[in-house]
């Protein structure tokens, strides 16, 4: 998958969202409210704080409603560098679309939508969801930095709520019997 989004240049904006999603769990709502003003270019930092307005109302600016600050790697600093491009104006948002920032907000389907379209042309099982990218992330990063480092990076509001989630994704596994004794 991610392979296909790199080889495919029109789909940068769904490559970008596909590792927020996956890498820094950023839900689809908070990017989709990122503007290029948010990114501190020399301390590699993205900041989405507690409230924006949009369309015209005070909304939380994450799920939760608590600033969040994401230390961003080089690969991600220079895959935004790339998809940003020129445009300078701070109040553009990161997804403007047409394949670059805009001074529009996209819609809380745009996302959405560019996954399904991104797995019409390649023929992707209809399965396959874009938010499951940000549970896999966290599945796969759980062994590593533990349930409790990984609830915070998650921005769960309880520990309780992880454990759901990991419980789910354990749940659906293959059981594999290599190693037991036959009968």
């Amino acid at each position: 998958m991610k392979a296909l989004l790199i080889g495919a240049p029109n789909y940068r904006d769904l490559l970008i969202a596909c590792k927020f999603l996956f890498e820094y769990n950023i839900r689809e709502a908070e990017q989709l409210r990122i503007q290029l003003g948010w990114i501190n270019w020399e301390k590699g930092e993205l900041t989405i704080p507690e409230t924006v307005i949009e369309r015209g109302r005070m909304v939380n600016g994450t799920k939760n409603g608590l600033m969040a600050k994401f230390q961003l790697r080089k690969d991600m600093l220079d895959l935004l560098a790339e998809y940003i491009g020129s445009f300078d104006d701070k109040s553009n948002f990161l997804f403007g679309g047409h394949y670059k920032p805009g001074a529009t907000q996209r819609n809380k389907q745009f996302l959405s939508n560019r996954w399904w379209k991104f797995r019409e042309d390649f023929q992707l099982s209809k399965n396959l969801k874009l938010y499951a990218l940000k549970h896999t992330g966290n599945y796969e990063s759980l062994e590593t930095v533990g349930i409790e480092k990984l609830s915070k990076m998650a921005r769960h509001s309880s520990i309780s709520q992880t454990q759901d989630y990991v419980k789910s994704k354990l749940d659906k596994q293959l059981i594999v019997i290599d190693g037991k004794a036959e009968f």
